[in-house]
């Protein structure tokens, strides 16, 4: 099954999927991690984002591609 691919001026589906169900499972060594993610905004996912540009420059590559859209970050916390 092959999927649209993602323009500039658009989000990819996994996003709209965990806005809508935020509740995901990571699988890491076939172990399974349970988490709840929320999107950063303001202040806050300015740093974040500039901490993972920092971490892979090709991230700017990327925001730079998007034009005006903003790149949405998530951040995944544990589920007791």
């Amino acid at each position: 099954m092959s999927r649209p691919p993602v323009t500039p001026r658009h989000h990819p589906a996994w996003y709209f999927t965990i806005r809508a169900h935020p509740a995901v499972e990571v699988v890491v060594d076939e172990v399974a991690h349970h988490f709840t993610a929320r999107e950063l905004s303001g202040a806050e996912r300015d740093r974040e984002f500039g901490r993972a540009v920092a971490m892979n420059p090709g991230r700017r590559r990327f925001r730079d591609r998007a034009g005006t859209r903003e790149i949405p970050v998530l951040r995944l916390l544990p589920t007791p």
